[in-house]
């Protein structure tokens, strides 16, 4: 009895979880979020010393190649800094290319086109973005690439089916 109640919390603690992870959310500097995909890699973005400042991305579904239109707003929602971003591999598929292009969204943006190589789950982009109106911390946006995964391919539906079918058969 005690294992069923503890899967029943588990399960209510997964849930509440997957419902707080919206697409616009603050993002913590331990919140890595996932904004586009590739075939052997995905990347993911977490923004540091944005304590108060929300992000978004304009797709969260973005693909190898598309471009991804990101902007930091404060707590009063005003928008205080955007760029976009493009995830594509190199030549070689050994690496890959993050591409952070200037944007005018009639808000601060990047000076010149950047583009840095990395390697998948080994190197970090860090991009520093602005200085935080309020506390003067810098805030950064950290980019990385992670390979793929079962648990990134796993869905949340399919963990459902998985925990049910496991304690169906206690």
């Amino acid at each position: 009895m005690k294992r069923r109640n503890f899967l029943v919390l588990g399960t209510v603690a997964l849930g509440s979880f997957a419902a707080s992870c919206g697409h616009h959310a603050s993002a913590a500097a331990s919140d890595w979020r996932p904004i586009a995909s590739g075939r052997r890699a995905t990347l993911v973005v977490r923004t540091e010393g944005s304590a108060g400042i929300h992000t978004a991305e304009s797709t969260n579904a973005a693909k190898e190649g598309e471009t991804i239109h990101r902007l930091l707003r404060g707590g009063d929602g005003k928008a205080l800094f955007g760029y976009d971003v493009v995830m594509r591999s190199t030549d070689d598929k050994r690496e890959f290319i993050v591409e952070l292009l200037p944007r005018p969204f009639g808000v601060p943006t990047l000076k010149t086109k950047r583009e840095v190589t990395a390697r998948i789950d080994e190197d970090l982009v860090r991009v520093e973005l602005m200085e935080h109106p309020e506390t003067h911390e810098k805030i950064v946006d950290v980019y990385r690439f992670t390979g793929h995964t079962v648990e990134q391919k796993l869905s949340l539906m399919e963990l459902h089916n998985r925990l049910f079918r496991w304690v169906h058969s206690l």
